[in-house]
């Protein structure tokens, strides 16, 4: 008889003990999902695992006591009604979960969401560059008198039909630091020497980098005192009182990009040219071929070189991204003194130059070798001057730069971010989220909650009622 009781009081503590169990986890779970915003990311990308780029921007933002709890803020003025029926792909609302996992990590960042028909104004305080007002679908990041509109267009890309790339903590980091720590550049573009490389084109082609581009002849002026980086993209030569303006603007720690195919000796450039052997560097006449098929897209022309170990492609190798360089051109080092020289590019060991674009003939040079470099002079008083060198323009394609499957876009913002030192934060990595992160939503946890804490223990309860019954009469 006093085992019957025992057996049976242990038989109650254990489903009370289970109950109980079920219902602190439950109510834990709910607490936490409501109140910290609890999302579980399958995605193949780690949709809500920050880049260690994001990581120090927000550590940056905590650390800065001029920027106040909430002061930067971001702006949404998407519709609901957008999201629901306009948005197949749930772009927006995997931007909404990366600004709400921005708003858990610091207190800095606040969101807003504002219907501009009840505030038409919002499109008169915030304005595009170009002076147009923005799309009906943006979101705004401010900070103070500054501010950065990204349109919905730029927060994914779709590829071949089947990949989707996210882009917004790449848009949003980089908005985010331009408005608290970026600057406006002015960079200038040289004209009169058959360039294809444009200001207008790099105005259409980068929309993002914010600043003035403008066109520049050298031919009676010097480059002027406010320029942040000078592009060159020469297919005729420069004369000497134009590489003397340059080479004063380097002096005084400039910052210059060349853009420059050598496919053959035809035309003279050797005034340009032994500008850029003082700089450390000399291209080499013909086409760069790549030998490795995992080193080149469809053709061996189409390079997709390896990424040097640098602050300026250090996002794009971390989100395992390529860099598309076609009809590339060859670069190798001079005997400049004083220089200091990073490879950026770098073909494969099977890689080669051939004075035909098909690659038949005599190898004039076997790789590896550089496709894209930097250089670094230290003036007297400690002015620092650089040049990133890229051999080949169709770099800068737009087909390229469009289609984020390669990583040019964010290459040559980060050649420009570098040099100019306009901002503390070189380009995130868009994420693939084809298989995008699953959001539990507060009436799935209420569904989940009533099912785990009202209905698994009221089973438990009946069970064991049942049980007691069943052993009372035997």
């Amino acid at each position: 008889m006093k085992n019957n009781i025992s057996l049976k009081i242990t038989s109650w503590v254990i489903i009370l003990l289970v109950i109980v169990i079920f219902a602190s986890v439950n109510i834990l779970s709910g607490f936490i999902n409501n109140n910290f915003n609890l999302r579980i990311d399958l995605s193949r990308s780690n949709l809500l695992d920050f880049s260690p780029i994001t990581k120090e921007l927000i550590k940056k933002l905590d650390n800065d006591d001029s920027v106040k709890n909430g002061e930067v803020k971001i702006i949404s003025i998407i519709p609901d009604k957008f999201r629901e029926t306009s948005d197949p792909y749930d772009v927006i609302d995997s931007t909404y979960a990366i600004i709400e996992k921005f708003q858990a990590m610091t207190s800095k960042i606040s969101f807003v969401k504002l219907d501009p028909k009840t505030d038409p104004g919002i499109y008169e305080r915030y304005k595009k560059d170009s002076g147009d007002h923005m799309d009906d679908i943006s979101i705004i990041v401010t900070y103070k008198e500054k501010y950065r509109i990204i349109d919905s267009s730029d927060l994914a890309n779709l590829y071949q039909d089947d990949m989707l790339l996210l882009k917004s903590e790449q848009n949003l980091s980089t908005s985010i630091d331009y408005a608290v720590y970026g600057k406006k550049l002015n960079i200038y573009v040289s004209t009169g020497h058959g360039e294809t490389i444009t200001a207008p084109y790099l105005k259409e082609s980068f929309p993002l980098l914010y600043g003035d581009i403008a066109s520049l002849n050298l031919t009676n002026t010097s480059v002027p005192d406010n320029a942040d980086l000078l592009i060159i993209n020469p297919v005729d030569d420069f004369t000497p009182q134009e590489i003397t303006a340059i080479n004063g603007y380097m002096k005084s720690g400039g910052n210059l990009m060349v853009i420059y195919d050598k496919h053959s000796q035809e035309k003279d450039l050797s005034n340009i040219e032994e500008y850029f052997r003082e700089w450390g560097v000399e291209f080499v006449p013909g086409y760069a071929i790549e030998g490795s098929s995992a080193h080149h897209a469809d053709l061996p022309l189409e390079l997709l070189p390896n990424l040097y170990n640098h602050d300026i492609i250090a996002s794009i190798g971390t989100a395992q991204r390529r860099v598309l360089s076609c009809d590339a051109t060859a670069i190798i080092k001079s005997s400049a003194k004083n220089i200091t020289y990073t490879p950026l590019l770098i073909t494969s060991e099977q890689s080669f130059v051939s004075k035909s674009p098909s690659g038949s003939g005599n190898k004039e040079l076997n790789g590896p070798f550089s496709v894209a470099c930097l250089t670094e002079r230290l003036y007297d008083g400690g002015k620092k001057a650089q040049v990133v060198f890229v051999g080949g323009e169709k770099l800068f394609n737009r087909n390229y730069i469009v289609n984020s499957a390669f990583a040019n876009a964010d290459y040559i913002s980060n050649c420009i971010k570098y040099t100019t030192g306009s901002s503390s934060l070189l380009d995130v990595g868009p994420k693939d989220i084809t298989n995008r992160g699953m959001d539990i939503s507060k009436e799935q946890s209420q569904r989940v909650m009533i099912l785990t804490v009202i209905v698994i223990p009221a089973i438990f309860l009946i069970w064991g009622l049942v049980t007691f019954i069943r052993r009372r009469k035997l």
